[in-house]
This record gives C-alpha cells, structure tokens and sequence, in this order.
C-alpha cells in the first residue's frame, strides 16, 4: 500500500488516501519514508502544513482531514503550494462543498479479512475462540475497534453478551467522530437514535434542522431513501451499546420509529418506497428471528436481481450446488429447473458480490395461469387455494453461503411480495418454517409428495401483502410477545435451533432455553448441548449412537453439509435425517427431564 502511494505522489497533484474510520490509514504512512506528517485535528496544523509545503522537502501527509475546518484549511494550503501532497480523509475529498484544490488521485484503504482480525486478536493475547470469534464479529474488518473489544475483554467484560464490549467500541468510536463535530451533545444523541432503528428522516429524528445535518456531515452516516443512516459496522456497535446501557428507552425509540414508518406506509402511493417501509418495519419488530436472518450486519453490499437471458449457465450452476448443500434429490431438482427455465426464467433471482460476481440464487416464481406447469408440482393440492385472492409469488429455495448475501435474497422476497400482494412460501427446512412464523404467515399444510427428496416433509405458507394489510400486519407483529405456554410448545424446536446456533454465541444468547435454571447462560447451554450430543453419540444402541454421531458431526465439528455427514457414517439420505431427528427428539427429552428435575415442568 506505501508503494502504491509513492507510486501515485506526482507533481502538482493530491493523492487521497480514503478509508472508515479506524481502519488503519495512519498506520499505513507512519513508515513512508521522509514524510512530514501533519495531524489537521490539532490547534494550529493549518500554519505547520503550510510550513511543510513551503520547504519542499520528501512527503507532505496531511492526516486527519475529517472536518469541515480541515478541509477549508487543507485545500486553501494546497491550492496555493501547488506541490503534491498525500490527505488522509475518511470521506472522498471531493466529497466536501470546501474542495477545490487540484488534480485528485484516490487510494481507497479496505477493510481487513476476518481472518487479519483473528490473528490481530492472538496478537492481543485474545486465545480464547469464542472470544476471538466476539472481536471479529464486532470489528468487521476494523482493526480499531478490535483492539478496543480486545482490550474490553482483558477488562474482565463478559463473552456471553456482547452489550459490555460494545459499550466500549462506542466510545471509541464517539471520540474519533468528535473530530469532525466537536459539539457533540445533540448529534451523539440523534446518532445513537439512528443506529438503534435504522434510516430516519428529520421528522422522527426531532432535533433542530441543523442536527440533522451536522448528523449528514459525519463520515459514518450515508443517505438513503428513507433518511440517514448509519453504515456498519458502526450501527451495530452503536446499537448494542444503546440496547445494553438504556434498555428501555431503546425499546421506546423502536416503538416511535415504527409507529412513525406504519403512517408513511399509510400515506405511501409509490410501490417502491412502499416496499422499504415494510422492509424497514420488519427490522423495527426487533424479532431476534428475523434479525438473524434478514438484517445481519453487511460489510458490504449486495445485490439481487431478476436473472438475465443469459444467466442459464449460471442460474444451473448455482442450483447445482444448492441441491449438494441440502443434500436434495438431484432428479427431481432438474425436472423442476427445467419447467421454470421454460416457463418462468423471470423467477430466478441471482444475489451478486459488489464486484458483479454471483453468489446465490433464489426461486420467486410468479403464481399465474401461465406458470401453473411449474407451480403444481410444488404446491399439489394446494394449488387452487392459492390460486384465488391477490396474485402472488411462490418462495421455493433460497441460497447464498455468505449471510449477508441470503439476507439480500430474502429482503427482496419481502419487495417482491409487496410488488405481487401475496408470497407463498414452500420449504421443508425448520429455519424458514420458524421464520414465517414469526412473521405471521398462514400454515396451509404439507403437500403429498416432496419432489426434492430431502428427508423432511415441505411446510406451505402464505401472507397477503396488500397495501391495506401492511399497516395493521407490521403493528401486530410489533406487539407480538410469545404466550406463556411458547416455550413448553416449541421446545423440540428451540433445541434445534440452538444446535444450529452453537457457534454464534451472540445468537444463543437469545435463545429463549436460557429461562431455565440449568442453562441460564449461553456458555451454559452450549456446554450442555456439547455433552448431550457426545453423550448420545457413546451409546450402547447402534441406533442411537448414529443419532449422536450425527449432531456431532454436524453440529459441533461443524461438518460442511448433511450429504458429507450421511456419506461419512455410510447412511442413506431418509435414514440419515430420521436418525437426526430422533437424535434431536431425544436430546429434547433429556432438556425436558432436567426442567422438571430444576424447576418443576414444562
């Protein structure tokens, strides 16, 4: 990187080394050789770089051009050296309203890997994996902000929750931001509002105009179509720090946002824009579910797009290694490509990498007497139910194997259904079935043949997505709060769930198996469901002992599919996922006895 900024250091013009905060920018030109280095957030920088530039000698850095008077200061000394020069800003210089000096050459400064950050932590003496898997997730690429959780965690905060380590990953980063915005009494405020829901305007916001665009001005805020917002992963440090220190008034700014949103929605004639509200109100719900899933925190973005004529090859490949992933029938699985490709090429959605580059695939096909062919054999009986009321789109598979890219699948879903008024949903995987539960979906039942052969019976769901439905539909998923009898119903489900959830602790921590007394901690629960398996796996009975084997394999080794699991203990498909599920039906038990035996009964 100091190469490539030699390299583009010319006569007469400013080389802009751009990166987000705590990225690592100064690092990076601490060892150029000969560089006279001017910090702009201090006091009287501006007449010690225009001493630097006067004298001539080896590379002028101006760091910190983060702020209006910085910039005004930078470019004023610039203009009139006429020298080149390197400015190390968080924004692109060209960017601010005070810029006008010369010729710009960029150097943008990425992220780091997660694995750079990984052994950044192991440099902090960080040796713990679940604690180091706490910074990585945190600093998403940021060293700055992983030493600061590193240094929060050797200050005793706890792994379990990652509320303490955030608050201190705030602080550090409302410093660093005080450098652009000094007077920062009422932006901090209005900040920390926007990262707990998300985009707002200047109305839910209500602050003072100038706070609104003093929050405009900060390098970690951007604007979209539905207001400010703040980009990651600044929003999620900031909004777990909120969420922790103030509780309830986190949980009354989600409750005034979302009432604010469901009157957009009310007033709201652009289908577009309609489609972000309700995108939007989902994430205010605050359902742990529909977070996990459809709101992760993205370090970059994606896109999702209808599939183009061209795409065939692509759309095959990836549908491909969706039926190896989920270990699917691969006869059935091309029998229903190919009705699709003929008869529907528009439902095949392709989410991209920021560098164009396909990563998923999703199924939307439109429900309609034209695509009847390749509707019924997923749908069967339940196909003329489905076919009355509004015109809908059938959800058939989603997949993407980074989550940010799955969450754009399935953001573009909830768009389509408003697009459409209804989505159907057809899947035989108990994530999606929870979640459209959780989402208020309809269960019509389970169609008579599963045409994939995946081992588990498909589930059908259906929501109306009508502009007169949506208000009232995101108001009662707001209030929704499980009843007293959730957890004794779901109990098989929520085991299932925290054995996919083992390796995310942030994610286990919510889990609602956390209410009773012999796993009151998500190391806890962990620990017991580590023991359950490898207890399982020791047993006398070969039957069980494949059970056991399996959620070991799968779950704690971390195997990466099913099919490599049953191939591995020498299983067919059906004997493999029956043997699952009565490893997880017996697992189930033994939590149950341990309630009964701690706390009564379930």
């Amino acid at each position: 990187m100091r190469a490539r900024i030699v390299a583009s250091v010319g006569a007469g013009n400013v080389v802009n080394l751009v990166g987000p905060l705590g990225v690592g920018k100064s690092r990076i030109l601490a060892g150029l050789d000969g560089a006279v280095v001017v910090d702009m957030s201090q006091r009287y920088a501006p007449s010690r770089l225009r001493r630097a530039l006067s004298a001539g000698v080896g590379v002028v850095v101006a760091d910190s051009v983060d702020s209006p008077r910085a910039v005004a200061a930078t470019a004023q000394a610039v203009g009139r050296a006429g020298i080149a020069v390197v400015v190390v800003s968080r924004r692109r210089l060209w960017s601010w309203d005070g810029w006008t000096a010369g010729d710009v050459v960029t150097v943008e400064v990425e992220p780091r890997s997660d694995a750079d950050i990984d052994a950044l932590a192991v440099g902090c003496q960080v040796a713990d994996p679940a604690r180091r898997d706490l910074v990585v997730r945190l600093a998403m690429g940021i060293p700055l902000l992983a030493e600061a959780a590193c240094r929060a965690l050797h200050a005793g905060s706890p792994v379990d929750t990652a509320g303490p380590v955030a608050d201190r990953l705030s602080r550090v980063v409302l410093d660093r931001l005080a450098r652009e915005q000094p007077d920062g009494h009422r932006w901090q405020r209005a900040l920390n509002l926007l990262a707990a829901v998300g985009p707002g305007d200047d109305e839910l916001l209500a602050a003072p105009p100038e706070v609104f665009e003093t929050l405009a001005g900060l390098s970690v805020v951007t604007r979209t179509e539905l207001g400010l917002g703040v980009s990651e992963p600044y929003r999620t440090v900031l909004d777990l720090a909120h969420r922790w220190r103030r509780p309830l008034e986190h949980r009354s700014a989600l409750t005034v946002a979302a009432s604010h949103g469901r009157r957009l929605l009310g007033v709201t004639r652009d289908q577009h824009r309609r489609a972000r509200l309700v995108v939007q109100g989902l994430f205010l719900t605050d359902e742990p579910l529909v977070r996990d899933a459809v709101f992760p925190p993205v370090r970059r973005p994606m896109s999702v797009e209808h599939a183009a004529p061209g795409d065939g090859d692509t759309v095959e490949r990836l549908t491909r290694r969706w039926v190896r992933y989920r270990g699917l029938d691969l006869g059935g699985t091309d029998r229903i490509l190919g009705l699709l490709l003929e008869q529907a090429p528009e439902a095949f959605l392709l989410a991209r990498d920021p560098e164009g580059h396909p990563i998923g695939i999703a199924t939307a096909v439109p429900i309609r007497e034209a695509t009847i062919a390749s509707v019924e054999p997923l749908l069967q009986q339940h196909t003329a139910t489905l076919l009355t009321g509004p015109p809908g789109v059938l959800i058939a598979s989603a997949y993407c194997e980074q989550p940010d890219g799955h969450a754009a699948l399935l953001r573009r879903m909830i768009t389509l259904g408003v697009q459409y008024g209804r989505v159907v949903v057809r899947t035989p995987h108990l994530h999606y079935q929870r979640l459209v539960a959780a989402l208020g979906f309809t269960h019509h039942g389970t169609p008579r043949d599963d045409v994939y052969r995946c081992g588990r019976p498909p589930e059908i769901y259906s929501h109306d997505f009508t502009p007169e439905t949506l208000p009232g539909w995101l108001e009662a998923l707001s209030r929704a709060t499980p009843g007293p009898g959730a957890v004794a119903r779901q109990l098989g489900d929520l085991v299932g769930e925290a054995f996919d959830q083992l390796h995310d602790p942030e994610a286990l921590a919510r889990s609602p198996l956390l209410a009773f007394e012999h796993t009151p901690s998500a190391r806890r629960l962990r620990d017991w469901l580590r023991h359950a398996a490898e207890t399982l796996a020791a047993s006398g009975s070969p039957a069980e002992a494949e059970a056991g084997q399996i959620l070991v394999l799968y779950h704690l080794r971390r195997a990466p599919a099913h099919h490599v699991v049953a191939r591995q203990l020498h299983l067919t498909r059906s004997t493999y996922f029956r043997r699952r599920q009565q490893g997880l039906r017996t697992v189930t038990g033994w939590f149950r006895a341990a309630v009964v035996e701690s706390a009564g009964t379930v």
